[in-house]
């Protein structure tokens, strides 16, 4: 526990520390925000006077409003300036560190997770997506929560439901999450085994209800004309293109070297992970494929969905906002 105390406070600095200035400037995206947390505030509706919408109208892309909502209490508390936009995706990104560590510990011990709240601590990647007011700062705590709650359920399948609520708020925080968050459910539902649901029947049942509503609002958005227009936008139509842009999340260039080319993704001149990590995450992706963890293993489970999903195929090329950094995370410190 102690580890995981050192690495709260080095997370609280890296995130909190100048965070009205440091990143210089405050972008469209974030003023957007601001201005659509400060119109719910006083008016219940966005700037474009729809009540309390799931999704928003952000310079012609509909996304998720979730990271507005949070903002809207602390515009409330603070006033409108580039601190309180901020501050949730601080908030979100100090929270990620003690849920990694708890995912961690649950599949490879306390020694392990405590490596691995150290490191997510001081990434740059998940230190520049902190500072930023940016719906991006949900996923490395989304991720670890699902997981969590996946494995929870994996010792006690009577608390479906609460694993089923996680998943459906998962869905409205960020897109990348409604690819990633589905090979989860359905990795641990291999995991539990069939037998095991019709013992816990009701559950399920509630659980596929609760499914069922939260995931119908959000593929009625995919399937309309914001999401639609987001997808054209995202995925190239060329099969050898997914392949390339897949490959390319692997590079040392993007891992090690330069990063994400956005400077809004990551600190110029930093790859996604430390230079140190080369080693450690390839010792840590082979431990975890080792036969002795077995095919079946939780920890493989979730590195495998991490590392398949299609959000790496995306035609922008690599992004430090669409990568799987928990798995990578958890990789490097079995390391």
């Amino acid at each position: 526990m102690t580890v995981l105390v050192v690495a709260c406070l080095l997370a609280a600095g890296l995130r909190f520390y100048q965070l009205g200035h440091v990143p210089n400037g405050f972008t469209a995206d974030e003023a957007a925000h601001g201005y659509n947390a400060y119109s719910l505030l006083v008016t219940g509706a966005d700037a474009f006077g729809r009540r309390l919408p799931l999704y928003v109208d952000n310079f012609g892309d509909s996304i998720e409003a979730t990271y507005i909502y949070l903002i809207v209490p602390v515009v409330a508390a603070l006033g409108l300036t580039e601190f309180a936009v901020r501050l949730p995706a601080a908030i979100l990104g100090l929270l990620a560190v003690p849920a990694i560590y708890l995912v961690g510990r649950q599949l490879y011990g306390s020694t392990v997770a405590g490596i691995a709240s150290l490191l997510i601590a001081a990434s740059p990647w998940a230190v520049q997506v902190s500072r930023y007011a940016s719906r991006a700062a949900f996923v490395p705590l989304m991720l670890c929560l699902v997981v969590l709650a996946l494995l929870h359920v994996r010792r006690q399948p009577r608390h479906l439901p609460l694993a089923a609520l996680t998943i459906c708020a998962s869905l409205y925080t960020y897109s990348s999450l409604r690819m990633t968050v589905p090979l989860l459910l359905a990795s641990a539902l291999y995991l539990l085994r069939l037998d095991v649901l019709r013992c816990h029947r009701r559950s399920a049942l509630w659980s596929a209800g609760i499914l069922l509503a939260g995931v119908l609002p959000a593929l009625a958005h995919t399937a309309g004309e914001g999401g639609l227009s987001r997808i054209g936008f995202l995925l190239d139509p060329d099969p050898l293109s997914w392949l390339t842009n897949y490959l390319s999340y692997f590079s040392p260039q993007f891992l090690f070297l330069q990063g994400d080319p956005n400077l809004r993704h990551g600190p110029a001149g930093f790859g996604v992970l430390h230079w140190f990590e080369a080693a450690t995450l390839v010792i840590g992706l082979a431990a975890a494929a080792a036969p002795r963890t077995g095919s079946s293993s939780p920890g493989c489970c979730c590195h495998r969905c991490l590392l398949l999903s299609p959000k790496h195929t995306t035609r922008s090329g690599p992004s430090a906002w669409r990568r799987p950094l928990p798995c990578s995370r958890r990789g490097g410190s079995r390391g």
